[in-house]
């Protein structure tokens, strides 16, 4: 996230169980993906939608093994 930054008014800070980055940028179906790549080292805090997004999605897989 330092090297490759998501936009021009990205910050990153280091908080307790990791690092939090703030950053605005477009939803895009790229973007989707690249969070689910992440896996269980991202949390989405904002925005509410893109965040229920990524939530469903998980639950989806989640049934796949299930």
């Amino acid at each position: 996230m330092l090297e490759t930054r998501l936009s021009e008014e990205q910050l990153v800070e280091a908080v307790e169980d990791g690092w939090m980055v703030t950053a605005t940028i477009h939803e895009t179906v790229e973007l989707k993906w690249w969070l689910l790549g992440l896996g269980q080292r991202v949390k989405v805090l904002q925005p509410q939608s893109l965040r229920d997004d990524i939530k469903h999605t998980a639950m989806e897989i989640v049934k796949n093994y299930s």
